[in-house]
């Protein structure tokens, strides 16, 4: 692996803690280090060395790595108040949007591990999921609570709850796990049967990670589309640590046309964010 962090340095760094400091310099040199962290720091270390690089795009929407960190972390505050800790589950059912980015690192941030939610999926898939998984928090948007199957949790709607998630510290969380914890869980089709989830821990995440950076020429300021759902095993980190220009597109329903829009014609009409984490139709 060449390097996950981007090795670029940045004056903002003087103001991280000590502890953000020590972790972003020791990753431009060490794969052990990498090994040793559970994704979000990764993330959390990218950040401080480049936070007004672009992390997030979508439609007119710009998210810097700052302002996407902090924002994740306010949210975290909120699921660490609702009794996340460590391996909690979360279901996050969001339109690809910048709070669908905002969900996944405030989940793991929080000690929790998510459970994608596919807004398409049929109701009673959904209602087996949240009641298999034991889903202790759902994080969701105002246009989707009443399309979800009930479940005794509470329920978050980003959107409209938001005005009393930004009241949090926007302060990195303290360590609350580490990387054996788990980081994810995703359901199989259940075309053989009930879908069974499949349980991905932080270690897991981040080997694939440092796979995924040297076959996507990250280094090189190359990169790859992403279309798929976040039901499936995401790639979007590799864009959360790196660091570097990427296209990277997330294929799509455009909700004001009606139209579908895909990977290849967002990376074709967003040259000039080239550099996002995340572009969202």
């Amino acid at each position: 692996m060449q390097r996950l962090v981007n090795t670029t340095a940045s004056s903002s760094l003087a103001s991280e803690p000590n502890h953000v400091l020590a972790l972003a310099r020791e990753l431009t040199v060490s794969e052990t280090a990498v090994a040793n962290l559970c994704a979000h720091e990764i993330f959390e270390a990218q950040a401080a060395r480049t936070p007004d690089a672009v992390a997030v795009v979508c439609g007119e929407i710009n998210l810097s790595y700052r302002e996407l960190n902090e924002r994740a972390n306010q949210l975290a505050y909120e699921l660490v108040g609702l009794g996340v800790g460590s391996d909690s589950l979360i279901g996050i059912c969001i339109d690809r949007s910048p709070e669908m980015v905002v969900a996944l690192l405030a989940t793991l941030k929080a000690g929790g591990a998510y459970v994608p939610l596919d807004p398409t999926y049929p109701r009673d898939r959904l209602a087996f999921m949240l009641s298999d998984a034991r889903v202790r928090v759902l994080l969701t948007q105002s246009d989707l609570v009443n399309k979800l199957p009930f479940h005794d949790c509470p329920r978050l709607a980003l959107d409209t709850d938001w005005s009393r998630i930004e009241k949090h510290s926007t302060d990195n969380l303290s360590s609350r796990i580490a990387p054996d914890n788990l980081a994810y869980v995703i359901y199989t089709s259940g075309s053989t049967g009930q879908p069974k989830g499949t349980m991905i821990t932080h270690r897991g995440l981040t080997n694939y990670l440092n796979w995924a950076t040297e076959a996507y020429a990250v280094a090189d300021g190359c990169g790859a589309p992403v279309h798929s759902s976040i039901s499936f095993d995401l790639d979007e980190f590799v864009r959360a640590v790196d660091g570097w220009p990427q296209r990277f597109s997330f294929a799509g329903w455009n909700r004001s046309s009606g139209s579908r829009i895909d990977g290849a014609q967002q990376l074709q009409s967003g040259q000039n964010h080239a550099g996002a984490l995340a572009r969202i139709g």
